[in-house]
């Protein structure tokens, strides 16, 4: 006697699905998650410095990322200086020099305001630089003036490679210039405008966008989440996608940044929504990931056939005997949840209470989504078949100021990402070194070693 149609669709669908999760974990059995969080991206960037190193250039199957965690990410898999050890430091030279942000809290370098003639008068402020060091004693006089009305600055060196040592006087120099056409240059910005800032200006500078989309060049997949406003719904980015105006538009966060039009749509910030990405099934009747309502009352209709055929799979795959493998892992990189602490807290100023307003939603979403995960995808869709690791950051004492651009404030944050990163690696390392891909470039083995000896940090 036939079986009813209802059930012959069931099992079609069910097979689809196992078909469709079966390749996506065995494609990215080693993922990588960046979490949101772009004040905070040198602690991350610090991180991903660590574990690259340490894995000796091997990549990983897949990397996900919202908000900032999308720049770090591609700085890792596809930088324009071609090392991604030196590329992700190069996200410090947004930090202000000490003297000047205690004077002007503002991360005028990170947050460029708008106008066709804000670049241009960046240009003529690289030009004064070069032509103003023949000059030293307008120099001296313009530093002397900073010190003695910000108060004094340090040289620092964050951990990682073979980078020139830092001349405070000199950075203190180029970011007062930097600061002076950037007020000079007129802007297009009114009270009709739909961001205070130009988005990402300098993003081609970093990433190399031709490389990202060459399979040959970068092997790892990668993903990036934005949010449709038009369409009203989340929306992610796989790498053949990934143009600079799509990572724009991952970014743009409202008032901010404008939103992004993109091929007659508007985007907003994905981590504004979704602040950590995770793995999710990889299926047309998955769009936006477990959390669509109706493809999560699909998925429950075949829930049961699906289990037991996923589980059918997975205990013939275990009796092959070369198909045994190390599980499935998860490097997970939420530096919103750790830093809760410090980001849940009474206000110091008004531009303090700001940034808290910002971040502190984002936060309280970062969790949620990690419990999401750890109960639906996870349990329901993977069946447990992910290894869930947290990377766990230890701060010497409580750093109320950690929302500063300052330049003392980014390295410090380094510092702490890249000893994260170490101790991650090493608490892990026998269930990861399985998991690794054969390098994608050669890592200077000499400038590797020399990169763990200790920086010298100086906390403020």
């Amino acid at each position: 006697m036939p079986r009813p149609p209802r059930r012959l669709d069931i099992e079609a669908e069910a097979d689809k699905l196992v078909d469709k999760i079966s390749e996506q974990m065995a494609d990215e059995r080693l993922v990588l998650v960046l979490s949101g969080g772009a004040p905070h991206s040198p602690l991350m960037a610090g991180a991903v410095a660590a574990l690259y190193n340490e894995m000796a250039g091997a990549s990983f199957d897949a990397i996900y990322s919202a908000g900032g965690g999308a720049l770090v990410g591609l700085l890792l898999v596809a930088p324009r200086s071609g090392d991604p050890g030196q590329a992700l430091r190069k996200l410090l030279d947004m930090g202000i020099a000490d003297p000047i942000y205690r004077m002007l809290p503002l991360g005028y370098k990170a947050f460029v305001k708008p106008g066709p003639f804000v670049r241009p008068f960046l240009e003529y402020a690289r030009i004064f630089k070069e032509r103003s060091r023949h000059r030293p004693r307008f120099r001296a006089a313009v530093i002397a003036l900073l010190k003695a009305w910000g108060g004094p600055t340090w040289a620092v060196k964050p951990r990682l490679g073979d980078f020139d040592a830092d001349d405070p006087d000199q950075r203190l120099y180029d970011d007062w210039v930097d600061l002076v056409f950037t007020a000079l240059a007129p802007t297009t910005l009114t009270p009709w405008s739909t961001g205070l800032c130009e988005p990402l200006p300098f993003l081609e500078e970093l990433i190399d966008f031709e490389a990202l989309r060459d399979p040959k060049k970068v092997r790892s997949a990668f993903y990036v989440n934005a949010y449709n406003l038009t369409k009203g719904f989340p929306q992610l980015f796989t790498k053949p996608q990934i143009t600079p105006a799509r990572v724009r538009a991952a970014l743009a966060f409202p008032f901010i940044y404008p939103p992004a039009h993109i091929d007659g749509d508007f985007y907003t910030e994905g981590a504004h929504h979704d602040p950590v990405l995770l793995p999710q099934g990889h299926d047309p009747r998955f769009p936006f990931g477990s959390k669509d309502p109706e493809a999560m009352e699909w998925f429950r209709l075949i829930k049961k056939v699906y289990t037991e055929k996923l589980v059918a799979r997975r205990q013939a795959r275990a009796l092959a005997a070369s198909d045994g493998g190390p599980m499935p892992t998860i490097v997970y990189i939420d530096i919103l949840g750790n830093l809760s602490d410090m980001l849940l807290r009474p206000a110091e100023s008004l531009w303090d209470a700001y940034g808290l307003s910002i971040i502190t939603p984002i936060v309280a979403l970062a969790r949620k989504d990690l419990a999401h995960f750890k109960t639906v995808d996870q349990q329901e869709v993977f069946l447990g078949g992910y290894r869930l690791l947290e990377m766990a950051f230890k701060f010497p004492s409580r750093k109320r100021r950690i929302l500063d651009w300052s330049y003392s404030n980014l390295c410090d944050l380094w510092d702490i990402g890249y000893d994260a990163g170490q101790t991650f690696w090493n608490a892990n390392r026998a269930t990861l070194t399985p998991l690794l891909r054969p390098p994608e470039r050669q890592l200077d083995v000499s400038r590797a070693s020399r990169s763990r000896q200790p920086g010298v940090s100086r906390s403020r």
